[in-house]
């Protein structure tokens, strides 16, 4: 059974999912007021009231105090009451980023400060001015808001679902949440113990998360709405049945309902407890009378609740037979640890691999390879776990957009396009950092006020837009807007003053754009909340390339700027190209490798770079022994390795080509952190090691970017 912080748990995760689905909803009704339905309304108070009949059950009662007046506004503008305008949103925005600094404060078991507390009043007060006198009542506290005044005593008897714990819920949690708000007079737990399984003789597992609880409960002073809010997630498969100032009829009635060995064990139960209704005046309850129910027939019938329930079918909903398509919640650390135990496993292979080609055993050989296939399998399904979309990265900046741009009095839309794009999990939580650098600078630098881009001839809206692709093994991530381009005279001339470059120097337009990069570079006037302290764009380099990437600018004056990031699919492991240069092995990412040429023997290693006509395109190569210092190959026949990065490529030459290699990417450490053209290294089955190429930076720095040949078309045979 989970206990009170596993569920906490469970509940912030999926409060935060609501919290996101309430931010992006209320982005959109204002973006787009006339698309605002019923269907979206009452989405967005099912929202509201899941988090606080949740946030109840799990006891977090601040939540559920804040939460309740929110949920009420938006139960007003379902009622038409309420219109959901600017001003509106504005104060629910701010609504929700208070429910999610809670949920911060719950994840961290820390007690909610006086300043948070006094700033979630603040919030209320402001959102009452919107709501009738009748229904703007802000809850004193969260244990006295659902209170009933009234001292009715009630019997509330509940036959849980087998399914009650395999969903995630405690039946416990449920009452500790009705008795946190209301009087709870007796309590009584029993269970079927015909129904419990021979723990000796059980195969089937399952059978042990069974729920074959059922509890009699007598509480005063409870509210309709607070038992709608305690039931209303196991009311489906449970048979729940409120007893309310009851009579014998009421009871003979229910209990109609139920199977006749059901219906006898349930009147004699009642009797022992003195809940049978000729024993209502006085109600003393015997803590030791606990008799088993008879409950053989399955839990195929529900009685109708009490006023204010919704009826519960008389068949249970029945549970699909197929559940592989459930989803499940896998902490990311456990995902983490599989793939770093699958790299493990595939260095183990490769040198069973190795040893097995020094002994002529075929019959091991076989079994090998069909343990080979397996591992490649595990590893293709493994590394689909950690890929996500970057549809939920791209969508916070909707909020990010809205805000920025009131305060810096511009009218910007944004526009995403490849939501769907995948990448891995932890390269998405990597760049969100350097995408907001990005965004807030193409606000507050590129994008100019709405009365300067119709002096342009410009619409007074500014575009913004985030886009996501594949291309050559690779995710791109584009952040363009239509604003004024980069300024290069003002970046040149600041460039100087600040030291970067020498007066004298004459740099093209793509370098000019580079400088931005700089460590310290700004060209704000002023420093603001937004820019003017030269951090930010070098660090989005320094984090990019941390993660084996790299950022290009393509910037025109007067129609707007491209920034584009090209990152590696996953951090983890690769298909590797394992070539030999000298006595040193190296691994080239596979799907950077275009095609293997032979060198022509006209070329000389006297330089580090040189270039050759192929099928009408300039290619540049690289002698990858001038590179790193490595002894010169003797041998006659060497072979160029074709690369493409982007819209560049180029030629790697080496001495000999050792084939595909799956690559378990291990870090270099900080001593080799400053070494250009290696990215991470790996280890072999011999145990040796191999560095893994940077062919990024070996493109970028060994050879001049205004020679690469752009590769317009693919290579052909």
């Amino acid at each position: 059974m989970l206990n009170m912080q596993e569920l906490v748990t469970i509940f912030l995760t999926e409060g935060r999912e609501l919290t996101d689905f309430l931010e992006q909803q209320l982005l959109s009704v204002e973006q787009a007021p006339e698309k605002l339905d019923d269907e979206t309304v009452n989405a967005l108070f099912r929202a509201a009231h899941t988090i606080k009949g949740s946030a109840g059950v799990v006891g977090l009662h601040d939540v559920v105090a804040f939460t309740h007046l929110v949920e009420t506004a938006f139960e007003s503008v379902r009622a038409k009451e309420l219109s959901l305008n600017t001003p509106l949103i504005n104060v629910l925005l701010r609504c929700n980023d208070h429910i999610v600094s809670l949920f911060d404060y719950a994840e961290r078991q820390h007690a909610v400060s006086e300043s948070d507390l006094q700033a979630g009043k603040t919030l209320l007060i402001e959102l009452s001015t919107f709501l009738n006198p009748a229904t703007a009542q802000v809850p004193p506290s969260s244990a006295t808001q659902m209170a009933d005044s009234a001292d009715v005593a009630q019997h509330i008897y509940i036959k849980f679902g087998v399914d009650t714990f395999r969903d995630g819920f405690d039946p416990i949690a449920i009452v500790r949440f009705i008795a946190k708000q209301a009087k709870v007079i007796a309590e009584y737990w029993s269970y079927d113990l015909a129904k419990l399984p021979d723990l000796t003789k059980t195969a089937n597992f399952e059978e042990f998360e069974s729920c074959l609880l059922e509890l009699d409960l007598v509480v005063s002073g409870c509210k309709q709405a607070l038992l709608t809010e305690a039931f209303e997630y196991i009311k489906a498969d449970s048979v729940i049945q409120i007893f309310t100032s009851a009579t014998v009829a009421d009871y003979e009635t229910f209990l109609a309902l139920q199977p006749s060995t059901m219906a006898m064990a349930l009147k004699a139960r009642w009797q022992n407890l003195n809940l049978w209704p000729a024993n209502k005046v006085d109600i003393t309850l015997d803590p030791a009378a606990t008799p088993v129910i008879d409950s053989s027939s399955d839990n195929t019938r529900a009685a109708e609740l009490s006023p204010g329930f919704d009826n519960v079918p008389v068949q249970a909903q029945k549970k699909s037979i197929i559940k592989d398509q459930r989803l499940m919640r896998v902490p990311a650390y456990r995902l983490d640890e599989m793939v770093n135990q699958l790299g493990e496993l595939l260095i183990a292979t490769a040198t069973l691999q190795s040893l097995i080609q020094k002994s002529s055993n075929s019959a091991l050989s076989e079994t090998a390879a069909h343990i080979q296939n397996l591992v490649d399998d595990i590893q293709g399904t493994a590394l689909q776990l950690r890929m996500v979309q970057i549809g939920d990265t791209f969508s916070r900046f909707n909020r990010v957009v809205r805000d920025i741009s009131s305060a810096l009095g511009k009218d910007i839309r944004l526009h995403i396009e490849g939501a769907e794009t995948e990448l891995d999990k932890s390269m998405v939580e990597r760049i969100s950092d350097p995408l907001m650098h990005l965004v807030r600078n193409a606000m507050d630098h590129g994008l100019e006020a709405p009365e300067e881009r119709l002096a342009a001839g410009k619409a007074s809206q500014g575009l913004l837009a985030l886009s996501a692709y594949h291309d050559s093994g690779s995710i791109v991530i584009e952040i363009k807007d239509d604003g004024r381009g980069i300024n290069r005279k003002k970046v040149l001339q600041k460039a100087i003053e600040k030291g970067i470059v020498n007066k004298a120097a004459e740099l093209t337009d793509s370098e000019i754009d580079e400088l931005i990069f700089a460590a310290g570079f700004s060209t704000a006037d002023e420093v603001s909340n937004l820019s003017g302290r030269g951090v930010g764009m070098d660090v989005v380099r320094k984090n990019i390339e941390a993660l084996r990437g790299t950022v290009h600018i393509v910037s025109t004056p007067g129609q707007g700027t491209v920034f584009q990031l090209r990152l590696p699919l996953t951090l983890a492991i690769i298909d590797g190209f394992m070539v030999r240069v000298a006595d040193s092995k190296f691994v080239i990412p596979l799907n950077l490798v275009t095609e293997c040429i032979e060198l022509p023997e006209a070329f000389s290693q006297s330089d580090a770079a040189a270039f050759m006509n192929l099928r009408g395109e300039m290619l540049p190569f690289i002698f990858l022994e001038q590179i790193f210092q490595l002894t010169p190959s003797k041998q006659n026949r060497r072979s160029i390795i074709v690369v493409r990065y982007g819209q560049h490529k180029a030629g790697l030459v080496v001495d000999q080509v050792l084939g595909e290699f799956q690559t378990v990417i291990k870090p270099l450490g900080k001593l080799f952190e400053f070494m250009q053209g290696i990215s991470g290294s790996s280890i072999l089955g011999s145990g040796d090691i191999a560095l893994i190429l940077d062919i990024p930076k070996l493109i970028n720095k060994q050879t001049d970017k205004s020679t690469l040949a752009f590769a317009k078309h693919e290579v052909t045979k």
